[in-house]
Parts: structure tokens; sequence; C-alpha cells
């Protein structure tokens, strides 16, 4: 019937509506089922609230870092559970659902937050609340995601360890300061207990260099357990074996086993076991090139931590850093080393110098001052009459008393020289007219030996002029001409050339003598250097008169070279000088030398009418020049000081005053 109809419409409609319900609630707790699993199955850890901020949902990992099963969380306020508090000012954290429920978005944690586990123990986590909505956007609940960030943490304070460590290795340049610091640094980030060991190179032992510990009440304990029980090189066990071996240890627990092995004595035993060491591992300070320096032992003393296989590799890249900051602060120790001996030995090679200087000039004045009065007597002798043989003798002396004079002149421009003393007195010069004043001065010597002497310049006078030191050219030339007729035998020539080349003037000696072996031409012109340095050799002298030539011709800003065919073919030495403008050629006279000190003087009573005052307190050389202007016919008086010769300028007032430089109390300057 119509009725029946309906009322059957009507349960239809009813049963379809319970049957709907039904599988909204199979699928509402299927959805439930696969949500827990994931939630379950996932890495970090997740709790679930509703409003009220009751714990309705945890997962495995959420239970094992709070210490709380699911069924004993279920239904308490979050905070019981969820205690967490600031890693920096150790206060508790506003609790994540609040901060949820007030700002109804997702929010995230303070930063350096730490997650209070039932057992005490204090986790670093990372977390993030969120709300959680229905399908109309209503708030029904909070869930939480954190997780553990232990393994994080360390890796950052490693790395904030090594930072600093590698400033302070490289803070200093003694490496023992250097590891002590580092000690001091490891603790208690990675250590409750280190200790440094060194091999000792003069002992061949060990040496305990540094000791850190956590409390201070107990380092000077712990230094005095380590001089008390050095570290034995010969021991089997710890830093002893590591260092013999190269290889790291790795103690994970001290068991009381391991303890009793290592002590030494019943005094050590208790020592040992008073320290309640727990965990430990010792690595070796070893260099790139395989040599063991030490070893760094590190300890987890009564704080229950316990060492892994990945703090024995970061020990172990730690101690690398540091050997290659001991092995740098030692290479740079050695360098700064060997610079302060440089220095020192500079400055002893200067003050050697100095004195060297010093030496030569007073041996130099003491050695021309006799030598003077010996070639001034000769010179004043000969002028006199007096027999043939006599006159001889006297040339001989003043000969031979002139070549002394001379290397004591090269001895002193050498020095003068190397010091950088030697100045030049520039003007104009022409170079073949100094060249021919040259050969005609040696030109006795070569006569002597029957060798011809030849010299040729260019005719234009004008075009041979530079700028030079007259005396030091006439050096030059001298030297080079002396050094030819040494070496070249009787009957032998010698021919002196020079000519303008462009932009310079070219001087060339060339001769027929001895020649140069090629192995010796790239030493003629070194100091003291000869082709023959046995004691048997032909030739005198001091090997200077060619190197005084290579360095006067570079004070000119010229060069000089030579060349040989080899021996018994001659040889030729070419000096070339920069024809630097000069407006006309000067002609003075050469600066009086040792090699002259009396001058020659045909005209007795020159100085007829003078009256002169010599001064010198060396006896000999006062005579002498006394000698010299009596015979120029001049009225002479003489002293011995400056203080004899002031007395003698008050009774008689001089027309010349001649003193000597060096005297005692007053020198010449003074006078």
């Amino acid at each position: 019937s119509p009725a029946d109809r309906k009322f059957v419409e009507t349960f239809a409609k009813l049963c379809a509506q319970a049957l709907q319900r039904a599988v909204s609630r199979d699928r509402e707790l299927v959805a439930r089922r696969w949500l827990s699993t994931t939630l379950q199955s996932i890495g970090d850890a997740v709790i679930a609230t509703d409003t009220d901020g009751d714990i309705t949902f945890m997962n495995g990992v959420a239970e094992r870092l709070t210490g709380y099963s699911e069924a004993e969380a279920s239904g308490k306020p979050l905070h019981e559970v969820f205690v967490i508090l600031s890693e920096l000012t150790r206060e508790a954290v506003e609790s994540p659902v609040t901060k949820v429920l007030r700002e109804g978005s997702v929010v995230g944690l303070a930063n350096h937050t730490l997650l209070r586990a039932k057992n005490g123990a204090e986790i670093p986590i990372d977390d993030s609340g969120a709300p959680i909505r229905d399908a109309h956007g209503e708030i029904y609940g909070v869930v939480l995601v954190f997780r553990d960030v232990r393994t994080e943490k360390r890796a950052e304070k490693r790395r904030a360890f090594l930072a600093r460590a590698m400033e302070t290795l490289v803070s200093s340049l003694d490496y023992r300061v250097t590891l002590k610091r580092v000690a001091e640094l490891a603790v208690p980030e990675l250590a409750d207990w280190v200790t440094v060991d060194i091999l000792d190179p003069d002992s061949d032992g060990l040496r305990q260099l540094a000791v850190a510990h956590v409390d201070p009440r107990k380092l000077e304990f712990a230094r005095e357990v380590g001089q008390r029980y050095p570290p034995n090189r010969g021991e089997n066990s710890g830093p002893a074996r590591v260092i013999r071996t190269g290889k790291p240890e790795l103690y994970p627990d001290i068991s009381p086993t391991l303890i009793d092995g290592a002590a030494r004595d019943a005094e050590h035993l208790r020592i040992l076991r008073e320290l309640r060491l727990e965990s430990a591992m010792i690595v070796p300070l070893r260099s790139e090139s395989g040599q063991t320096l030490g070893a760094m032992t590190f300890i987890y003393a009564d704080s229950g931590r316990r060492y892994g296989e990945d703090d024995l590799s970061f020990a172990e890249d730690f101690a690398r850093r540091a050997v290659m900051a001991i092995e740098n602060a030692r290479a740079v120790s050695e360098v700064e080393a060997a610079r302060v001996r440089e220095r020192e030995m500079r400055e002893h090679a200067e003050l050697a110098s100095t004195a060297k200087d010093h030496f030569l000039a007073t041996v130099s004045h003491e050695l021309r001052t006799p030598l003077n009065v010996i070639l001034g007597w000769s010179v004043v002798l000969r002028d006199r009459e007096a027999p043939a043989d006599f006159l001889r003798a006297l040339g001989v002396i003043e000969r031979n008393a002139r070549a002394q004079a001379r290397l004591i002149e090269d001895v002193l421009d050498v020095s003068r020289i190397n010091s950088g003393k030697l100045s030049l007195s520039l003007g104009a010069v022409n170079v073949g007219e100094a060249l021919r004043v040259a050969v005609e001065g040696m030109r006795p010597a070569a006569d002597a030996k029957d060798i011809r002497l030849e010299v040729t310049t260019a005719l234009d006078a004008r075009t041979m002029t530079i700028t030079a030191d007259a005396d030091r050219l006439q050096q030059i030339f001298w030297n080079l001409l002396t050094n030819a007729v040494k070496f070249t035998p009787k009957s032998g020539t010698i021919t002196a050339y020079a000519e303008r080349v462009g932009s310079e003037v070219r001087v060339r000696v060339s001769d027929t003598g001895e020649g140069i072996r090629a192995g010796a031409l790239p030493y003629v012109f070194e100091p003291f250097r000869q082709a023959d340095n046995s004691t048997t050799r032909r030739h005198g002298g001091l090997g200077l008169g060619l190197s005084l030539v290579k360095q006067l011709a570079a004070a000119h800003g010229g060069t000089v070279e030579a060349h040989s065919e080899g021996e018994g073919q001659g040889a030729t030495f070419t000096l070339r000088l920069p024809a630097r403008a000069a407006t006309e050629a000067v002609s003075r006279p050469s600066r009086p030398t040792s090699a002259d000190p009396v001058p020659r003087t045909t005209q007795s009573g020159r100085l007829h009418g003078i009256s002169v005052l010599v001064v010198d307190d060396e006896e000999d050389a006062r005579e002498l020049v006394v000698e010299a202007f009596r015979g120029a016919g001049a009225t002479v008086h003489q002293a011995a000081s400056a203080h004899e010769a002031l007395a003698r300028i008050s009774e008689h007032l001089p027309g010349i005053l001649v003193s000597d430089i060096g005297m005692p109390h007053e020198d010449g300057y003074a006078l």
C-alpha cells in the first residue's frame, strides 16, 4: 500500500544513512590507522594534543626521546611530558601548544632548546608546532614535530673548536706553548682530562708537555700523577705504544681490569681508581714524513660520556692539524733563527770590515811614514853629486820604494772601493794625452827590458776629451801598462792605442808576452787572483792591479775586457769609457801620491827668504821635509807637536806652516 511503500522508503533512507555513517567511521578508522603507521615510521618525533594541550598521540621516536610511552603520556598535559628549557639561560621555554593556539599558525621554538627526558638527560632538539584543523578550518588540536640534533650540535661544536684551535696553534712560534693552550681548549668539549706527551730528542724518552682537567681542583692532582708516574717509552700500552706504533687506540669503556693492568704499584692503582676513568682515546702526533712527535690522550672521567669511532676520527684529524702547526712553527722558528744568525754574521762582517778599514788605514800610515822617509832621502841624495855606484844604489832604493808605495796605494784603493768610499774628482780629460803621459812614465821600465813601447791616438783632440778623474784615469793606464811590461819578455812589443768609436772612447793595450790560458781568462780581474799562484812563480805582486782597473773603469761607467789566443800568444786589454760631454781639455798636474812624496827640484834657492815651520811627531819624516825646504833655500824651523808649534809661532810667525795630520794630543787640523 502507499503507506507501506512510504515506510519502506523511510526505512531504506535510514539504513543508507546508517550505512554511510558506518562506512565513514571505517574510513576514518582506516585513515587514523594509516596516519598512525606513517607517523610511527618517520625519523622525527611527533606529539599531538587537543586544544587543551593534553596529549592524544605520540610516535616511537617521541617515546624514545622523552622517556614516556604513549600509554603513559596519553591524556597528560604536554608540559609534563615535553619539558623544554633554554640551553643558554637554563629557564623553561613557553609551551608550543600555547604559542600555536595563540598565533594560529606554524611556529618554531627558540634556538638552543634542550629537552629534559624522564631520566633527567638533556637533549638538544630542533622543533616546530602546527595547528590541526577540520574541514571547516576550526582548530581541534596541535601537532608538534621535533628531532634530536645532538649529532649536528656536536659537529658544530667541533667545527668551532677546530677554528679556535687553529687560531691558537698559529698564535705562537713555540709549539710547547701552543700545545698547552690547545689542551686547555679541548676541555670540557672533547674531554674531561687531556694530556700531551712528547718525545724528548735530548733524552730519547717521553716528557709530559701539557695537562688540562675540567675540574681546576683536580688539575694539580693530574699534574702530580704525570710527574710521579711519567710515561715510559718501553711500556706496551698507552701513549708509549701509540708513539712507538704510530697507530691510535680507542677505549670506549675503561674496565677495572684495564686499570689494574695499567697500574705500576698499589699507590698508582689507588690513584687511578679515584680518578674514575670511564672512556679514553689516544692519537699519535705524526708528521707527513712518518715521524711520530708524541701523543695526545683524551679521557672522560665521571661524566657519563663515552668515545666512539667518530670521536677517534675527529681526534686524529685534529692531531694532524696540530702536527702541521708544530712543523710550521718549527720551520718559521728555524727561518727566524737563521735570519738572526745571518744578521749577527752580517753585523760581525760589517764590524770586521770596519776594523779592516781602520787596520788598513793605520797600517798604510805606519808603512808609508818610514817609506816616505826612505823615498824622500833617496830623491834628495840623488840630486847631490856622488859616485856613480852610490847614485845607482840610490836609484834601486828609490825604484823599490816607489813600487812598495804603489802596492800600499793599491790595497787602500781596494778597501775604499769595497767600502764605497772611493770618490772621483771629475773634469775634462783628454784620453790620448793621458795615455801618452802614462806611456812616457812606463818607458824607463820598458827600456830596461828592451821592450818596444808604442802609443797611437786619434788626431782630433776634441773627440778624445771626456769627463773623468784624471788621476784615476792615469792609474788605469799605469796598471794596464805595468801588467803588460811585467808579462812581456825582453825584446817584446807593447802597443797602446786610443780611439773614438761612436759614443765611447776605446783604449787598447796589447803585448806580445806570455798570454793567458783560456781557463784563467774569466778570473784575471778578480782581486788577489793570479794565473800562477805557486811559490815558484816568476812574477811577484798582489794581483790587485787589474782588479783596480775593472773597479775604476766601472766607477767611470765603463768596462774592461781581456783577450788572449792562449799561452805564448800575448794579450790585449780593451777599455771602454763613455764619452760624456766636456767643453775643453783641462791640463792640470796629477794629484801627488805616496809614490811621489817629495817633488824633484832643480832650482835650489827658489824659496830663498821664506820662513817655514815644519810640524811632525815623527822625527825622521820631519827631518826629510826640513831638508827638502832647506835645499830650496827656505829658512826652516821645526816642532814635534801642536803645542810646541804654537810656542814657536808665538816667538816667530812663519810664512808657511807645514803640518802632519795624525799626531798625539792635538792633530794637524786642530793646529
